[in-house]
């Protein structure tokens, strides 16, 4: 039975594997420090296990099933951006981050654990992961706006949640690491003092 293996390389965890041509095809599956437990685990919920020594799946381009590219580009055709510069922005962050991962992928099938282990993967600090986050859910509320997807779906086990997986993508800080320090009136006297005493021209 065919087999697939894991690889780690610049930081992140990839499941490899041949398809039936014996080409080799790989996948994310989120950063290198994952643990090879951890990755097998993740490979079965994938159902990527099943890839190995198989013709590569089709990918689904039917109008009710759009993908991420689909629904990005029309985000960026019919959303009314008041500036120039945030549709320049969102259009570097979404054509650069999450349509080279997730393209081709149904939209309404991008799981939220995906999307955490996706951004876990960068080498970018939380609150530029926020920022990435923060985008790729602005695409799916504009489009569930305007109904070119639907608003919730149905689980498994019957309940249901919003379309927008990125909703439920929790665990990083838009905040940077800076912390501000207030300074008694004391300490804001001697401060001032200080540059004061710098900026004064020199006697010779």
């Amino acid at each position: 039975m065919a087999k697939g293996w894991l690889r780690r390389k610049q930081g992140k965890l990839l499941y490899c594997w041949n398809n039936a041509s014996g080409q080799e095809r790989s996948k994310v599956l989120g950063p290198q420090t994952l643990t090879n437990d951890e990755a097998w685990l993740e490979v079965g919920k994938l159902g990527l296990n099943k890839l190995a020594g198989e013709p590569d799946r089709a990918k689904p381009t039917a109008p009710t099933q759009p993908s991420f590219s689909q629904i990005a580009k029309y985000y960026f055709e019919n959303k009314g951006f008041k500036k120039h510069s945030t549709k320049s922005l969102h259009q570097q962050i979404v054509d650069r981050v999450p349509v080279l991962e997730f393209g081709d992928d149904v939209a309404v099938e991008i799981k939220p654990k995906r999307i955490k282990l996706f951004l876990e993967g960068l080498t970018v600090s939380d609150s530029t992961r926020a920022k990435y986050r923060a985008v790729m859910s602005a695409v799916y509320s504009f489009v569930i706006s305007e109904e070119f997807l639907p608003q919730v779906l149905k689980l498994e086990n019957g309940s249901f949640v919003s379309a927008n997986p990125c909703s439920r993508v929790k665990g990083f800080s838009p905040d940077s690491d800076y912390e501000a320090m207030i300074l008694e009136p004391d300490q804001t006297f001697r401060v001032l003092e200080l540059l004061s005493s710098q900026n004064s021209p020199s006697c010779f």
